[in-house]
């Protein structure tokens, strides 16, 4: 996770840091993200901040949704 210091950034930590992901995503959509909104690396590389391997969640129970359906989901896919 890569981290910027922006100490007046509404939504930086207690450390004035705001996660690189968070920014993009606010940078592609053209607002501030709410504070319970999750961005979700797709290719799970925490690193790979590209605006088209970053997915929004509402809430984090919405994303920890998302991953348990994909493991159960994953239980029926076979390999070739």
């Amino acid at each position: 996770m890569i981290n910027h210091l922006m100490p007046d950034h509404p939504n930086a930590n207690c450390n004035g840091c705001v996660l690189e992901s968070r920014l993009i995503m606010e940078h592609e959509l053209g607002r501030y993200l709410g504070p319970l909104e999750v961005v979700h690396h797709i290719d799970r590389d925490v690193s790979n901040n590209n605006p088209e391997n970053l997915r929004l969640f509402e809430c984090n129970g919405k994303h920890s949704t998302f991953h348990l359906n994909e493991k159960r989901y994953a239980k029926y896919v076979t390999s070739v």
